[in-house]
């Protein structure tokens, strides 16, 4: 209700709840925002002489970090333990007991400037499809500032490793870019998400 409008004496409620449930119902899966782009990145995940590429989804909302089952056995990682754990999801839902794999994985930015070792738990899935950064004006403005990202294109390839607030506070850099375009910028030690 506008309080800076003035209020007709006369007027009498209407009772429209039967319009407004529809009109809800029927737009109950459209969103009048932009679409949200999540931080991500690709790191590379290197033992010994096997080496491949990685996407990483950056998850300040989750506790811990994660690597996909199928990435670890693929990359024979060193297994340092097992912990139980108890997911709790959005909106109060909580997981049965789950048992993961404590692994090592080393990582590095893609250009080979930086690496580091960090401590993931296995996980057979980790999100359902996140798209990358779409090309478009910002990726021109993102060049004029000398900043490059790894994770850009169409398509939505699966995410591999989550880096949850138990690793990110050790990697962010402090260095943030605001764009014209309202997309936010942000430095990793592995790269610009």
């Amino acid at each position: 209700m506008c309080s800076e409008l003035p209020r007709k004496k006369d007027s009498q409620p209407v009772d429209n709840s039967e319009g407004v449930t529809k009109a809800n119902l029927a737009m109950s899966n459209m969103s009048s925002t932009p679409e949200v782009l999540l931080k991500t990145l690709m790191v590379t995940v290197c033992v010994g002489d096997n080496s491949r590429q990685a996407r990483v989804l950056v998850d300040d909302g989750s506790q811990r970090s994660y690597i996909l089952k199928i990435l670890a056995e693929e990359m024979n990682l060193t297994e340092t333990g097992n912990e139980a754990m108890v997911h709790a999801l959005f909106g109060g839902v909580k997981s049965r007991p789950v048992n993961h794999i404590r692994y090592e994985v080393p990582v590095g930015k893609l250009d080979g400037t930086y690496q580091c070792t960090l401590k993931m738990l296995d996980q057979h899935t980790i999100s359902t499809a996140i798209p990358k950064v779409p090309r478009g004006p910002w990726l021109g403005e993102l060049k004029q500032r000398k900043i490059w990202l790894s994770d850009v294109g169409s398509d939505c390839p699966e995410v591999e490793i989550l880096i949850g607030v138990d690793i990110v506070g050790s990697l962010m850099t402090g260095q943030i870019r605001r764009l014209k375009s309202g997309l936010v910028a942000v430095e990793t030690r592995l790269g610009w998400t």
